[in-house]
């Protein structure tokens, strides 16, 4: 130890500057470590990991890679060589991370909570399915009818809605993968729903044309004679579909279908096809012309007959997997090989979609962590991880094309609650002595009533979710500070700069 101070006492240095233990860090340390923060940013972003994982995944490498570019921080070591890794703070992230996913997974286990992501599986089918259905009946029922109304409205909220409830049951059957790991029955489901989740994706322009033709349409001209000659053909083919919808719905929430269930589904199909070939006819039989006044509902009926189509499609994907079942399960290893090609499935990657997320959410993060490792002064600390951190956790959503103003409002709320309550809360603490049986009571009593209080409102309010979420995970940090910091001035300053 003597040597290495020795001969850093005779290197160059400027009053000011700082003098490197290890020369090559000198020269290229920061450039490396600022390629490693962009490149595992980016493969991060880019992989197709549950959110979660992205989230969480991310927010820990940015603050260490922070901490080990912090001149004063560095690499973390023990005082003693061989307890060097056990008094680390990455010793005691991985410990505690281990712990709490052992401690959830026990949660899931309580009696009659329904807790497990399989478990509500086919109730997201159905709901979604229901979803489905219902706009396509009010649209059709709208359509038809003779002059406008507010019932348009609600046909464009049900259509804004199916994302968010397709969304709810994208992650229970994301998450119903650690329950099953791809084998007996409940692994043979999750599989079917996997394929009915593409489904909505898939009709997701179609919805949009009809919202757009539902919005527009004035009833005027020849709206009525035209859509009297083809309602026939329309509603036969609107019944047909949302029969073979629900015959596909049924056989995915089975987990199994046999060759009478992949009979029954190519059966309802053909008659589908029967009924679109049934619309074209009688749509040709009124020659209509292209023109503005009937633009709206000959778009609707090419988004009805495209809908059946794709619905048709949707069908004999199904019965192709029925076939793909009879070759038996598959192994462990070969579950884990398909789970990580699907991480790494290079089509979904690089869909203009998720790759677009990517690239925002990498910019964005890259320069707030330039900003946080060398802004200093006002409200800046330099090698600050706070910036990178808390925006890695709020990540815009993939296929987000337009600005969130509500989401991004309750992202504020959240985050500002989340840094302030808990200054609050504890603040209490600084009345007690470290050391007593008070505070700790206190203190475990804040705790759980925080905590208890915004994870409620989590679970049960709709419009506060988010807001809830947000609040509990920021301030559950700052409800754990070591007793010593309640008195200083200068960590409430740190904590309002935050």
């Amino acid at each position: 130890l003597k040597e290495r101070y020795r001969s850093l006492f005779k290197a160059d240095c400027k009053e000011g500057g700082l003098v490197y233990d290890d020369r090559n860090y000198e020269r290229f340390g920061e450039l490396v470590s600022f390629a490693n923060v962009a490149v595992v940013t980016m493969l991060f972003l880019i992989s197709l990991s549950a959110k979660n994982t992205i989230m969480f995944g991310l927010s820990w490498h940015l603050c260490f890679m922070m901490n080990f570019m912090n001149p004063s921080l560095g690499v973390p070591r023990g005082q003693e060589e061989h307890v060097k890794w056990f008094l680390t703070e990455y010793f005691v992230v991985e410990a505690t991370t281990v712990l709490g996913a052992v401690l959830a997974i026990v949660a899931t286990l309580v009696p009659c909570a329904r807790l497990f992501n399989v478990q509500h599986l086919a109730e997201d089918l159905t709901t979604v399915t229901l979803c489905i259905t219902d706009i396509w009946d009010d649209s059709v029922s709208y359509l038809f009818g003779c002059h406008q109304s507010a019932k348009r409205f609600q046909i464009e909220t049900a259509i804004d809605s199916l994302s968010r409830t397709s969304s709810v049951a994208k992650d229970h059957i994301s998450g119903a993968w650690w329950e099953t790991f791809g084998i007996g029955r409940g692994a043979r489901q999750r599989r079917l729903l996997k394929a009915f989740e593409t489904y909505p994706t898939s009709i997701k322009d179609i919805l949009y044309v009809v919202k757009s033709c539902v919005l527009s349409e004035s009833f005027n001209g020849e709206h009525n004679s035209f859509m009297q000659q083809v309602r026939g053909p329309a509603e036969a083919l609107l019944a047909k579909t949302q029969l073979l919808l629900w015959v596909c719905s049924s056989a995915c929430t089975d987990g199994h279908i046999d060759e009478l269930a992949a009979e029954k589904i190519s059966r309802s199909a053909s008659t589908v096809r029967d009924d679109q070939a049934a619309l074209l006819a009688a749509f040709a039989r009124c020659s209509p012309k292209i023109s503005a006044d009937l633009s709206e509902e000959q778009q609707f009926l090419f988004a009805l007959s495209m809908w059946a189509r794709r619905t048709t499609d949707f069908a004999d994907c199904l019965v192709g997997l029925a076939k793909d079942e009879s070759s038996g399960q598959d192994s462990i290893f070969e579950v884990m090989l398909r789970a990580i090609r699907e991480t790494w499935d290079p089509k979904g990657m690089f869909q203009i979609d998720h790759a677009m997320f990517a690239a925002r959410n990498w910019l964005s993060i890259m320069v707030v962590f330039f900003i946080g490792f060398y802004a200093e002064g006002s409200i800046f600390d330099r090698y600050s991880y706070v910036m990178p951190v808390t925006l890695s956790l709020l990540m815009v959503s993939d296929g987000s094309h337009h600005v969130e103003y509500e989401k991004c409002t309750h992202r504020l709320l959240g985050v500002t609650l989340g840094k302030c309550l808990p200054i609050v809360v504890v603040s209490v603490l600084g009345t007690f002595e470290c050391v007593s049986v008070a505070r700790l009571l206190t203190q475990a009593v804040l705790i759980c009533v925080y905590i208890t209080f915004f994870a409620f409102v989590y679970f049960n309010s709709d419009m506060w979710s988010y807001v809830g979420c947000l609040v509990a995970g920021f301030g559950v940090y700052q409800l754990m500070a070591p007793c010593d910091n309640f008195n200083r001035t200068d960590y409430y300053a740190s904590k309002y700069k935050e």
